[in-house]
């Protein structure tokens, strides 16, 4: 899509009558602009140098000259207007794709470059440039770059407008898609058997956590630890499940005898605070005899 804004002109250069050169600014003649059908057309401008016949889009005009004292008419002059304008040149690159497994804190980023189609300026203060949802139709929020930020994974449009130069007015609309991603996080565990008779004393804590290999920083900052059971529902526990602060299992209403055998499971999720992105659940076997 293409659209420009008409830019052409056209003025009389020179007038003679019988071989006698008519001094410009041609005084005592009125000048006209027709169209293709010899029809006037109006225009601010006065046909002459330093005030032409402007904003003409491409088409086929005529230029005329009447003597005011004679009221002759000179031969309509033939102008075309061509039309050699280009629409913004953009290459749009997916800085980031979109990590968030749930909640808001989108992560896509969409970076353009902009360049100019017969002037190939490429200073993108000269354009104005527009994110859009295709969804929603709302703006994106964008950086000082230019570039659409904070992207749910979907399809988005961008508007570019040409603002300076012989392309002055073009205008190309594209539209580009945001992917989803995930991250690999891994985490390493350790647990404490149960072996008091009358109350329950064992512990489980996280005591790594790595995402894409990156290792963070305990206690884990912007993560949310979870206790989990056997069929994966949330355990409440006065612990952090971090070192020094392990969880532990609230077994109540329960006791085993000496010798007797008891097996139980649980597992340990690490959740991003930011974007809640989850990974399969590490699990510990424990017993105490």
């Amino acid at each position: 899509m293409i659209t420009c804004s008409p830019d052409g002109t056209a003025q009389i250069d020179a007038i003679s009558e019988d071989g006698a050169p008519v001094a410009s600014p041609f005084a005592g003649w009125n000048l006209s602009l027709l169209d293709n059908n010899q029809n006037s057309i109006a225009n601010p401008g006065t046909g002459v140098l330093g005030n032409p016949y402007a904003g003409l889009g491409p088409n086929t005009y005529f230029l005329r000259a009447q003597n005011t004292s004679t009221e002759c008419f000179s031969d309509p002059f033939m102008v075309q207007i061509n039309d050699v304008s280009q629409s913004p040149l953009i290459a749009v690159v997916l800085d980031n794709p979109d990590y968030a497994c749930s909640g808001t804190n989108f992560t896509g980023i969409l970076n353009p470059t902009i360049s100019g189609g017969s002037d190939n300026d490429v200073n993108q203060t000269n354009y104005s440039i527009v994110w859009t949802s295709i969804a929603s139709g709302l703006p994106t929020a964008v950086d000082a770059a230019n570039r659409a930020i904070d992207l749910q994974a979907g399809d988005y449009r961008i508007t570019v407008m040409d603002n300076i130069g012989f392309d002055a007015g073009c205008q190309t609309v594209q539209d580009f898609i945001v992917t989803s991603a995930r991250h690999t996080i891994i985490v390493a565990a350790s647990a404490t058997n149960h072996d008091h008779l009358l109350r329950p004393d064992g512990t489980a804590q996280i005591d790594a956590i790595s995402e894409d290999g990156a290792p963070v920083a305990s206690p884990f900052a912007g993560w949310n630890l979870s206790l989990l059971d056997n069929n994966q529902n949330s355990i409440a526990n006065s612990g952090t499940g971090v070192r020094r602060k392990p969880i532990r299992r609230p077994w109540t209403k329960h006791l085993f005898p000496a010798r007797t055998e008891h097996l139980d499971r649980m597992f340990l999720r690490p959740v991003h605070g930011a974007d809640q992105r989850r990974e399969p659940e590490t699990h510990h076997r424990r017993g105490h005899g």
